[in-house]
């Protein structure tokens, strides 16, 4: 129910946007290293071709050719699928693979140390706080928020929803009741490999335990259309991730990335 809602909301909720491209990336575009691995520019497509050079997080190329269309360039590549694209990085024209390349901000220099919304502290609470603090640091926000108050049945079950339209025609969807608070992030022309690369790089900055981020690692590459993943925090209370893809006119790749604390 609060999914249909959410997303009849957003159809009622415009704003002046930016325009968007008709596929993910397009020649001259920039895109950064997107993964704290990095990646290598390689002599030819496919990962036995020479290296070229190495770049790191946050790291800048330029799309010379986009290969998006032809399955000879797609691979899969540590259990993210893309596309090899050639690239300008300094005065080398090389091979990048593009599941570790994206236009997103990275989310580096994050505050994570927040309480939940009953004044509880947990660690692995800490990627929620981290994504909407990247929400809020790192994009634009337009026009005024649109917010939705439900006192149905009192202060134990109601819910406050708040829409804030963020450049890049994203919206953010943010979420609280009594026992749970959710950030929800609706991204038209999105790659599954950029959400898979955001969620790893918000759990590596968000100083998590290791277990946890070894889970959340090892799951997120695994990620489909739809998924959803749930990691326990502290007795009832557990973090849950949900990624889901949404209908479009288009042929865009529409997704929506949710991070939830339930807290009951």
């Amino acid at each position: 129910m609060k999914t249909i809602l959410l997303f009849l909301l957003v159809i009622t909720y415009t704003c002046p946007s930016s325009k968007i491209h008709a596929s993910n990336y397009q020649p001259g575009d920039t895109l950064s290293v997107f993964s704290l691995k990095g990646i290598n520019l390689r002599e030819n497509y496919g990962k036995s071709a020479n290296i070229l050079a190495t770049l790191h997080l946050a790291d800048q190329v330029i799309v010379v050719e986009n290969f998006q269309d032809n399955k000879t360039y797609f691979e899969t590549i540590d259990g993210l699928q893309g596309y090899w694209v050639k690239v300008l990085y300094d005065s080398i024209v090389a091979y990048a693979f593009d599941a570790y390349l994206s236009s997103l901000p990275i989310p580096s220099n994050l505050t994570t140390t927040q309480k939940t919304n009953q004044g509880k502290y947990y660690e692995n609470a800490k990627l929620i706080f981290a994504f909407e603090n990247y929400l809020q640091e790192k994009f634009l926000h337009f026009c005024e928020p649109l917010y939705y108050y439900n006192t149905t049945g009192g202060e134990t079950t109601s819910t406050f929803l708040k829409l804030q339209k963020l450049n890049r025609d994203f919206t953010k969807s943010s979420t609280s009741g009594w026992e749970f608070q959710s950030t929800e992030l609706l991204m038209p022309n999105i790659r599954l490999a950029e959400i898979t690369n955001l969620i790893i790089l918000l759990a590596q900055y968000s100083d998590i335990s290791s277990p946890t981020l070894n889970k959340i690692i090892s799951d997120v590459k695994k990620i489909k259309e739809n998924n959803q993943f749930f990691y326990p925090i502290h007795s009832s209370e557990f973090l849950k991730i949900n990624i889901k893809k949404y209908p479009t006119n288009n042929n865009q790749l529409n997704y929506s990335l949710e991070i939830i604390l339930i807290t009951g």
